[in-house]
């Protein structure tokens, strides 16, 4: 059926297909931005940055390394692009990256403007708060 308030040739509605294409092209632009952001914090951080890491000193720092977030994504991912930045993450060895994720390792940026790529205060809280944890050291 035609519509009649629409111009000759002029489609109703867009072209099939085209409401995924932006999504992925979104998507992509996405991904494109996380994967530059963490190609800075491996050039900046070459090794894991916990001071006295246990588990980099227990496996020879053999263990893989992480682009971890001080703050969650969240289930939505990270669209705006403000968890995403370089100065947000920091690199840290697997397992320290999950006590990190799990509240155990509380990593808090002593530079406000130079974020993770300052130097950093390493907490041990086995609550998941700085007050009720110690100060692993400062890197």
């Amino acid at each position: 059926m035609a519509n009649r308030d629409l111009p000759p040739g002029a489609l109703a509605k867009p072209a099939r297909g085209t409401t995924q294409q932006a999504a992925l092209a979104r998507s992509d632009a996405r991904l494109a931005h996380e994967r530059r952001q963490k190609a800075i914090v491996r050039r900046r951080d070459p090794r894991c940055r916990r001071p006295g890491c246990p588990h980099c000193a227990q496996h020879h720092g053999r263990l893989r390394l992480d682009c971890a977030h001080l703050s969650a994504k969240g289930l939505g991912g990270d669209p705006q692009g403000r968890v995403t930045t370089a100065a947000q993450m920091i690199r840290l060895d697997l397992i320290s990256h999950g006590e990190q994720e799990r509240g155990l390792l509380i990593i808090v940026p002593l530079d406000p403007r130079r974020g993770t790529a300052g130097p950093c205060e390493f907490y041990w809280s086995p609550n998941g708060s700085t007050g009720d944890g110690h100060l692993e050291g400062i890197g």
